[in-house]
């Protein structure tokens, strides 16, 4: 009898509402029960369920009459959620746990416990977490800018999650503007515009991944800038993510730029070694796979910037392990590395210049007795070594900034160490340093050949 009823109930729904309207927020309602002339309906969710009771209660009492009959009255309430007295309610509140209303999914692998944090990222750590307590009230909005792979988009999740451990009560939606954009595109052409506002404005926590897709697509802006101020105004919090900055979001709305500005703007610099190092090892423990520290090392060493791609060799080492039954060596390593490490710096120069100054350093660091992570400190004993590797990184026609961003620090300090090295070459009395800076060029140029060939 019951389903009987539920069929009844969905035939007259769908007869009456769009088929992706049904499907989106209609799909899940139940008949409960039927109590003298009270009609008790279940949906998903308390968001389903507080839409409905907006939208469409006069809907629901055309229902009821036509289906149940003149007289009848219906209640909505949350599936798996039995209806109490308000006694037993209160007596019960203190066991009950709250679970969150999730209007998307996370990465449950993202979160603030397994970020690794350096100098090159702990602002935007702890800026993230501020916000995550404090949704609304601190840097509104958080804008997080940095390069591909650095950890923007674990902090957003982290973000989401946090925030909903501290208040339950949340909404909190994490989206990518690519699908930001789709949702727009989707509701305009089946009609449904205020579903899709009412989805991205009725939030507690925003969170909108790569800004930067939205570029050159002005009525996309358009739309985002609206939502924006609806947020902001209802002091709701807003974080976005880009790879740049926002001025330098060419074909980009001014009046959108200049409100990503006026909260608090946080970058995240490729990670130094140490980081590397570190993510490297709690990858590998979590996987719990042998990989002996100097083997981590040489990748530290050889591999770029970009953590997703230093994930993705740890994993090729530890599939290599659990497939093939072999010991992972230097030597394996050192293949693995090269397979992954040419065909990308071929079409990624960026990728290529990065990898060419971490080799550099660590030439340099060698020939100086120092370690490679020395070559970012700022003691006078290794200064030397640091102009050197500065020179030659110039020599081998790598940009300054590129220099600059590769020891953390700033352009005039590469350009001062280029002039004063190349000054100590010329004035003929550092015949030893300018054989060191011979033998270093000649071995980079022996690697630049093989990898050529």
């Amino acid at each position: 009898m019951e389903n009987q009823q539920n069929d009844k109930i969905g035939e007259w729904l769908r007869e009456r509402i769009p088929s992706k309207i049904y499907n989106l927020w209609f799909n899940t309602i139940r008949l409960e029960s039927i109590k003298d002339k009270e009609i008790t309906l279940t949906v998903a969710n308390l968001f389903i369920k507080d839409w409905l009771i907006k939208k469409y209660d006069t809907l629901f009492k055309k229902m009821v009459e036509d289906i149940f009959g003149t007289g009848h009255i219906y209640k909505l309430e949350i599936q798996g959620i039995s209806p109490e007295s308000s006694t037993t309610k209160k007596s019960r509140k203190k066991l009950i746990k709250k679970r969150p209303l999730l209007l998307c999914e996370f990465n449950k692998e993202f979160t603030f416990d397994t970020f690794v944090v350096g100098k090159s990222n702990e602002l935007a750590y702890k800026a993230s977490i501020e916000v995550s307590k404090f949704p609304g009230e601190k840097y509104n909005p958080l804008f997080i800018f940095g390069g591909v792979g650095l950890g923007k988009t674990h902090l957003m999740h982290a973000i989401g999650q946090k925030a909903l451990q501290f208040n339950p009560d949340l909404k909190v939606l994490y989206t990518t503007s690519e699908r930001f954009m789709n949702d727009m595109i989707s509701a305009i052409r089946s009609d449904n515009i205020m579903v899709f506002r009412d989805k991205y404005r009725k939030v507690d926590v925003l969170l909108v991944d790569d800004v930067q897709f939205l570029i050159g697509k002005s009525g996309i802006q358009k739309e985002f800038f609206h939502t924006f101020n609806d947020l902001f105004n209802l002091r709701k919090q807003i974080v976005i993510t880009s790879d740049r900055l926002p001025h330098e979001l060419d074909d980009f709305q001014e009046r959108l730029t200049s409100r990503f500005e006026m909260g608090l703007m946080v970058g995240i610099k490729p990670p130094e070694p140490e980081i590397r190092y570190t993510i490297m090892k709690s990858l590998v423990a979590k996987e719990k796979v042998d990989i002996p520290d100097g083997i981590l090392q040489e990748i530290m060493m050889k591999a770029d910037q970009n953590v997703r791609r230093l994930k993705g060799i740890i994993t090729r080492l530890i599939a290599f392990n659990s497939l093939t039954g072999q010991e992972i060596t230097v030597g394996n390593c050192l293949s693995i590395i090269s397979s992954i490490l040419p065909d990308d710096n071929k079409g990624d120069p960026k990728t290529h210049l990065r990898v060419k100054t971490e080799y550099i350093k660590r030439i340099v660091a060698e020939e100086f007795g120092i370690k490679l992570k020395d070559m970012l400190d700022r003691k006078r004993k290794i200064a030397l070594a640091r102009q050197v590797a500065m020179y030659i990184m110039g020599n081998s026609n790598i940009p300054v900034k590129e220099i600059a961003m590769s020891f953390s620090r700033v352009r005039s300090t590469v350009i001062y160490s280029l002039s004063k090295v190349e000054k100590m070459l010329n004035d003929g009395n550092n015949p030893a340093l300018a054989s060191k800076i011979k033998e270093i060029e000649k071995h980079l140029e022996k690697k630049e050949s093989k990898v050529e060939a």
